[in-house]
């Protein structure tokens, strides 16, 4: 219930409470004032009779009594006259029953008039003849006392309903505030900081509409305060404070977005850049010479989302970047990474022992799958890169055994399969001899290490990348050179 409707409520029961205590008090007193009135009337009538009947009293003449009698009936404010002798014998009773209309029965049983019984002497000189009797007929006021009740009810009727008309009129204008009050909350609830200018006039609604301003200016300052600080954590968490690029968890992320199921099937490219020798500039020349390396290698990369819709570049983990290239042509995205590559072998530190090495790895997939396949292809092809010395780059498909099936591997599978490697001492090794230059001489062998898949043998450039990341090279250094020991072939 509103609390408008609640404030006429209260002033209409006002109303009622007032109305029947006055309706009480006024029938108390109405009634008192009726009754004296008809005793009094009733006596002067009785008085009045007794000194007219005097004569035909004297003379014994009913039949001038009787017509005295009827005389006076005829008003209709008597219920009944009659005439005593003095021995008490009623000698003419007259009774004129008088109807009651237009008053309600409920009206008549709650008022209860008790009509009086007046008498007056009839006598003649110091001789008493008799006693005339008139009982006053309770019609006449009970039709008086319901005409001014339903006359008062009526002007009641009519001020109340100029006074709910009035209060209206009023309450709407003391409410308004208290709506603008209702809208301003609502705006807050939809994060719309506003402000009442208007303030009401009246004291309290006044303080109501401040403390309301007070609260949407603090609220406002808060939510202000808090999206500025998602903002600075969401920048964070997906950027890289140096380079100004996305970070591993924004580009993974990015990256997710284009292997869910809801977003069909998309060709990529996917191309893996590393930088060697900064951890030379920052011993010589300082991180703040490295930091600006580091910019100027994101300063290349950061073009690749202006020729390319959808794509992505992000510095990975310390002097590695990844550059995602969405829905592109083989040919094109090898022709970008050839161009990209010369582009970043280009960059130079100027300070003498800082010199820099490129090496990048490429990848590209028809219809990309998972996340984590295209980003094991490329490390794997920027791992046989490195292994062909600095400012190489190579393709996923010139990896040798790099499209074994086991590269379908999850991240747990392929920690099993390599634990289960260590274990079951399955790590093969291949020697090639190693000839002076003459060709004639052989000067020692070259190890190759490759991994038993069931009745595959996998390189060595496919596993390596994926046991760094999962903190096994111990493990797997630790057993290949068990192995080489004991192996009896060498010489």
């Amino acid at each position: 219930m509103t609390l408008f409707r609640q404030l006429i409520i209260a002033v209409l029961g006002l109303f009622l409470m007032l109305y029947a205590g006055n309706i009480a008090v006024s029938l108390h007193n109405t009634k008192l004032l009726v009754t004296e009135q008809m005793q009094v009337h009733a006596q002067d009538m009785a008085t009045s009779l007794g000194l007219s009947a005097t004569q035909a009293a004297k003379a014994k003449d009913l039949a001038t009594l009787e017509t005295l009698f009827n005389a006076v009936s005829d008003s209709g404010y008597f219920e009944r006259i009659y005439f005593v002798d003095l021995s008490g014998n009623v000698i003419i009773d007259r009774k004129f029953p008088v109807s009651i209309e237009g008053v309600p029965g409920w009206f008549i049983d709650l008022i209860a008039l008790s009509p009086p019984d007046s008498r007056a002497s009839v006598s003649t000189g110091w001789i008493q003849l008799g006693e005339v009797g008139v009982v006053s007929h309770p019609g006449q006021a009970y039709l008086k006392l319901w005409q001014a009740i339903v006359t008062q009810l009526g002007w009641f009727a009519l001020v109340t309903v100029m006074v709910c008309l009035l209060a209206y009129g009023a309450l709407k204008i003391i409410l308004n505030p208290l709506r603008r009050v209702e809208k301003q909350a609502d705006a807050i609830c939809e994060q719309r900081f506003e402000q009442q200018s208007d303030l009401p006039k009246p004291r309290e609604l006044k303080r109501v509409v401040e403390a309301m301003n007070r609260m949407s200016a603090r609220l406002k300052t808060m939510f202000a305060e808090q999206l500025e600080m998602i903002d600075h954590f969401r920048q964070q968490a997906s950027v890289d404070v140096v380079t100004g690029l996305s970070n591993r968890a924004g580009f993974d992320s990015h990256l997710e977005s284009f292997v869910s199921p809801e977003t069909g099937s998309h060709s990529a490219a996917l191309l893996i850049l590393s930088v060697s020798g900064l951890s030379n500039v920052n011993a010589l020349a300082g991180r703040t010479e490295g930091n600006a390396l580091l910019k100027a290698v994101a300063d290349q990369l950061r073009g690749v989302a202006e020729l390319f819709p959808g794509s992505a570049a992000a510095r990975r983990q310390g002097s590695q970047y990844a550059v995602f290239i969405p829905d592109v042509e083989q040919e094109e995205s090898e022709a970008y990474a050839e161009k990209l590559f010369r582009q970043v072998g280009m960059i130079d530190s100027s300070h003498e022992g800082c010199e820099l090495s490129f090496n990048m790895g490429y990848s590209y997939q028809s219809e990309i799958t998972t996340r984590v396949d295209i980003l094991r292809e490329a490390d794997v092809a920027l791992k046989q890169a490195m292994s062909s010395g600095p400012g190489q780059w190579c393709r996923f498909s010139q990896v040798s055994g790099g499209d074994a099936p086991i590269l379908g591997k999850p991240a747990n599978g392929w920690r099993s399969f390599i634990e289960g490697c260590l274990i079951e001492n399955t790590l093969t090794l291949a020697l090639q001899p190693v000839f002076a230059p003459d060709a004639k001489q052989r000067i020692g062998q070259e190890v190759y290490l490759r991994f038993q898949n069931d009745q595959d043998l996998v390189s060595a450039g496919v596993v390596l990348p994926i046991a760094e990341r999962l903190g096994l090279m111990p493990q797997l250094d630790a057993q290949m050179i068990s192995n080489l020991i004991a192996y009896d072939q060498i010489e």
